[in-house]
């Protein structure tokens, strides 16, 4: 008769002659030798465990992770050695809210265009005069605004904690009622008359 013994470590499970072990634990197989005699194996095993983790965020527009940037709501997961040296899988739940916000006109009204669409905005005009820009709220949570003279104005946008400011849009009361125009003559190769 002969006895052995060896030690080992695994992640999860082992598999040794054809069976698989999930537990830390002596464990011993008998063979036969060469000469014919019983030969006595024990192993030493030490079972570690791999882990997953989950967590939840929610960004404006982006979100940095590990050196990635995500733009798009999913589930994503990383791969990372945990102390026993197995895996540890961690799941980011992510939600990205997308908010954006621009100006069109009919008319004489301005409507908020928004993302995600009919949102509410705050309406501001803007003004530079001797190298001073002024800035005043005109109109608190509403979709469409009607201006009184002629100037520029932007919006901003808050929704699920972000916001986004419209670019500045000019609005010229004159121009929006223009109904139609002719031009003469009509073809030309030289100056061109205007009509409103």
């Amino acid at each position: 008769d002969n006895t052995g013994s060896s030690s080992e470590t695994a992640c999860d499970s082992y598999e040794w002659d054809g069976v698989t072990y999930a537990v830390s634990g002596a464990y011993i197989n008998t063979y036969t030798n060469v000469a014919g005699c019983d030969s006595v194996h024990t192993l030493n095993l030490t079972i570690n465990s791999s882990n997953t983790g989950t967590s939840s965020a929610s960004a404006c527009d982006s979100y940095d992770w590990d050196g990635t940037t995500y733009t798009t709501s999913g589930a994503y997961s990383n791969t990372y050695t945990n102390a026993a040296g197995c895996d540890s899988v961690h799941t980011l739940n992510l939600t990205i809210h997308d908010v954006m916000a621009s100006i069109s006109q009919s008319g004489d009204e301005l409507s908020a265009m928004t993302n995600p669409p009919g949102l509410n905005v705050d309406w501001y005009n803007i003004q530079n005069e001797d190298g001073n820009t002024r800035i005043w709220l005109m109109q608190e949570d509403a979709s469409t605004f009607n201006p009184t003279f002629d100037c520029s104005y932007f919006i901003v946008v808050n929704h699920e904690g972000c916001t986004d400011t419209s670019e500045v849009y000019s609005y010229g009361a004159s121009a929006a009622r223009i109904g139609s125009f002719i031009t003469s003559p009509n073809p030309t190769n030289g100056l061109v008359e205007v009509k409103f």
